[in-house]
């Protein structure tokens, strides 16, 4: 899955691995990674999944999309902090409320 490129360490107050992978594959393993263009269209996908459905979960998302759970959780958690979504009720039953 990987290229046959030499993996990158990067040694600062966070140790990181760059791990270059070839055209056929494509890993996300920390969403912060990302650049600002590609978290504005996931948020964006993530806002249309639930307008198509208020009462999906978290776990439910990366199902219909190519993120991770925690990525997911990060996109969620930052629309929460700007007063995007909000999550009314329990986190199986509850529903989302997009606010803008």
């Amino acid at each position: 899955m990987y290229s046959d490129g030499t993996p990158i360490f990067l040694e600062d107050d966070i140790f990181q691995i760059i791990i270059l992978t070839d055209d056929t594959s494509s890993i996300q393993v920390d969403p912060n990674i990302t650049d600002k263009e590609t978290n504005k269209e996931t948020s964006s996908k993530i806002i249309e999944i639930i307008k198509e459905n208020l009462k999906i979960t978290v776990r439910e998302m990366p199902e219909i999309l190519t993120v991770s759970v925690a990525g997911v959780r990060y996109h969620i958690n930052k629309m929460k902090e700007e007063g995007i979504l909000q999550r009314i009720g329990s986190t199986k039953k509850g529903e989302w409320k997009i606010q803008k």
